[in-house]
């Protein structure tokens, strides 16, 4: 009997070791080159911080993506300030 728990552990852990993907794959193949570095094509990843969780989680987009929502979100920030407190009751 421990002959074949210990063949079932070791199966276990091939399958385990065979279905892990290596460090930074994202698993989608693309037949397109990859964008230059520092380009507007080329897509970057960042860990962002989820309200209400421990766990940060992996955002990716390209530069110019990241950049209109940045430039949109400060864009948003200035009109909410400028227009000063609500006084709602």
């Amino acid at each position: 009997m421990s002959i074949a728990r210990t063949l079932l552990a070791i199966s276990a852990a091939g399958v385990l070791v065979a279905c892990a993907g290596t460090p930074g794959s994202d698993g989608v193949a693309s037949n397109e080159a990859p964008a230059e570095p520092g380009s507007k094509e080329e897509i970057v990843c960042e860990y962002q911080q989820v309200v209400g969780s421990h766990f940060k989680k992996r955002i990716c987009m390209s530069r110019g993506e990241r950049d209109s929502l940045r430039e949109d979100t400060q864009d948003a920030m200035r009109t909410v300030s400028k227009s000063g407190p609500s006084t709602a009751n």
